[in-house]
């Protein structure tokens, strides 16, 4: 009797949910579809699009509330996602077409942004800061976020610059907030995980079917198809991410069939990192996949040779995919070698144009005093090189927004207010990636916290040449990571690996 009442709101309530879901649904699938086939992603469409998937997805989260991060992380790893982002990239412009990102983020955000009604519904929930949360840092980070994009709205910046600043932050503070409040069960995780790492997987094997037909080089390396390359920037980190996870999964988990998936989506996503060409990448997998391989060379020997081989066999394969013609191994060291010429060589222009940049804006910051407590305001702009090879390298400087430092960006568009929101953030990532990699009563908790850790390192020193750290696609994999890690702390005191 107890059960049939406790149970019998439930039902109601979901009977009374999936008709408004369904409707909602339809109406942003048919908006979503508008704008792909219209090929007009204009600020307005994609306010209406992110409002229509967030209804949806609020609506749905009313019966499911660990729905809207479950999402989010199924859609930003997939195959569709990636397809918004390959499709305009071309022999003539190899970068992803800034509207794509912007309808990409949209949908990620929409999805995200239905998590908000079941955290405020919980009478659990409370803003307070405990030891292993980042409460603290998020709030302070979202006040300068939001304080800045204000500063921006009034001095007249762009407004698709403004929301491109924001959108990480607000993916990162949802992420977090959905995955250290909502998934309240160790059990909650493993649809999560599933659904996170299939996602990436069939992507993984979708960019790596594309490695055949060859690389082109564009200053970097990338590979191509037809008229097509592949975005280089896009869907890399959060490979490079996930993949030492999946190796800390490997070594704690229960059964030998979820310990050779483990490995199996490690070798994957580590595939996709080596032929992305991207150094940065290469730097975050390597020191976030430090403890894993310590742990394989001091207490599985063994295991060790078995992983050994399967690189080694993953590498040949690559090889011989690339027809002789671009092995992997040799495309690794052009790379290094560019690196080289690129830090040294003074008589090339354009491979300095990272320090064009930073002193374009260690200008604008100097110039301007009366900027430094807040900035220039979110989606403020500078003159730097857009290293476009259609004109000459001196006439390509123009007003732009990218910037490959982040800790400069941050100083100009949001002055020392900024600044302080994001070293607060850095602080708050590397504690409790360092409570959970110190915490000796869950292996798999420390394990993961020490891969966090290494990762956390590699992407505060990346930041310096290349944006990491507040970044689409790779703040919801950061937000839904350290929110998990902080959970996990909590399930420590009660909860014990055998």
């Amino acid at each position: 009797m107890s059960r049939a009442m406790t149970a019998t709101p439930v039902r109601l309530r979901s009977a009374r949910v999936w008709p408004a879901a369904l409707l909602s649904a339809l109406a942003s699938v048919a908006l979503f579809v508008y704008v792909i086939i219209g090929d007009d992603a204009r600020l307005w469409k994609l306010a209406a699009l992110f409002i229509a998937i967030a209804t949806t997805s609020a609506v749905i989260s009313a019966a499911r509330p660990r729905f809207p991060l479950t999402a989010a992380l199924a859609y930003v790893g997939s195959p569709v996602s990636f397809f918004i982002v390959f499709r305009h990239t071309s022999s003539a412009f190899a970068y992803p077409a800034a509207r794509d990102l912007s309808l990409d983020a949209a949908v990620t955000l929409g999805l995200l942004a239905g998590a908000v009604p079941p955290l405020l519904a919980r009478p659990s929930f409370r803003l307070r800061a405990t030891r292993e949360t980042m409460l603290v840092p998020l709030a302070a980070l979202s006040t300068a976020w939001l304080v800045t994009a204000l500063v921006g709205g009034l001095r007249g910046n762009p407004l698709r610059y403004i929301a491109t600043d924001l959108i990480p932050v607000a993916e990162i503070v949802l992420a977090y907030l959905a995955a250290s409040c909502l998934y309240t069960r160790p059990s909650h995780l493993r649809l999560l995980a599933l659904v996170a790492t299939s996602s990436l997987a069939v992507t993984a094997v979708v960019r790596l079917g594309f490695y055949p037909f060859g690389t082109r080089g564009y200053g970097v390396t990338q590979q191509g198809i037809g008229s097509h390359v592949l975005p280089r920037l896009f869907l890399v980190q959060p490979f490079a991410w996930v993949a030492p996870l999946c190796g800390v999964y490997a070594l704690t988990a229960r059964t030998r069939r979820a310990r050779v998936v483990g490995c199996s989506l490690a070798l994957l996503f580590g595939a996709c990192v080596l032929v992305s060409f991207e150094r940065g990448t290469w730097v975050m997998l390597g020191c976030a996949a430090l403890p894993v391989l310590g742990v394989l060379l001091w207490k599985r020997p063994r295991t060790a040779v078995a992983v050994g081989a399967a690189v080694a066999v993953v590498s040949i394969g690559l090889a011989v995919a690339g027809k002789g013609s671009y092995n992997p191994i040799v495309l690794v060291a052009q790379r290094l070698a560019y690196t080289r010429a690129q830090v040294f060589d003074p008589n090339e222009p354009l491979q300095n144009k990272r320090s064009d940049e930073a002193r374009a804006l260690a200008r604008e910051i100097r110039d301007h005093p009366a900027h430094w407590p807040i900035g220039a305001g979110l989606g403020a702009t500078y003159v730097g090189p857009t290293g476009f090879r259609n004109v000459d390298y001196k006439n390509s400087f123009k007003p732009k927004h990218y910037a490959f430092n982040t800790y400069l960006a941050v100083a100009f568009r949001s002055g020392l207010l900024g600044l302080v929101a994001l070293a607060a953030l850095i602080v708050g990532m590397l504690r409790v990636a360092w409570l959970a990699a110190s915490s000796r009563r869950t292996r798999s908790l420390s394990l993961a916290g020490a891969t966090v850790f290494g990762g956390t390192v590699a992407l505060v020193g990346i930041s310096i040449v290349d944006p990491e750290i507040l970044i689409h696609p790779l703040a919801v994999y950061l937000g839904a990571t350290f929110g998990i890690l902080a959970r996990g702390l909590r399930w420590s005191e009660s909860i014990k690996d055998p």
